[in-house]
C-alpha cells in the first residue's frame, strides 16, 4: 500500500477500515506512518495522526475532529492506531526480528 492509499483510507473510511488498514504491518510501515504524523495535508480535513515514541516502541494514533463549534470546542473521534518496536526490524511479511506482539523475546 502506498501513502496516497492510505490517505484515502483516512480520509473517507469508518474507523474499522482505517484501524484494518493501519493494523496490518505488512501494508503499513513505520516509515508511512511517520510521514503521515509529519504531513499537514491530512490536518486541512481535520485529521491528525500522531507519533507518541515511548523509548522501547513508537505508537502512531489517528483521529478526527467532530462536532467543531468553535476553535476549541470539538470532539476527538479515534480512527486508529499502531505501534512498531523501536529496536530490531519488520520484515516483508510484518513480522519482528526481535520482539513479539506482546514485547517477548523470540
Amino acid at each position: 500500500m502506498n501513502i496516497s492509499q492510505i490517505k484515502e483510507i483516512v480520509l473517507t473510511g469508518t474507523p474499522e477500515q482505517v484501524q484494518s488498514a493501519v493494523g496490518n504491518r505488512k501494508e503499513v510501515t513505520q516509515i508511512q506512518m511517520k510521514a503521515l504524523s509529519e504531513t499537514k495535508l491530512l490536518r486541512e480535513d481535520g485529521l491528525f495522526v500522531e507519533e507518541d515514541n515511548m523509548g522501547q516502541a513508537t505508537w502512531y494514533y489517528i483521529w478526527k475532529k467532530t462536532n467543531v463549534t468553535g476553535p476549541n470546542d470539538w470532539t476527538r473521534l479515534n480512527l486508529g492506531s499502531q505501534f512498531y518496536w523501536n529496536k530490531g526490524s519488520y520484515n516483508a511479511e510484518g513480522e519482528h526480528s526481535l520482539y513479539n506482539e506482546y514485547g517477548m523475546d523470540l
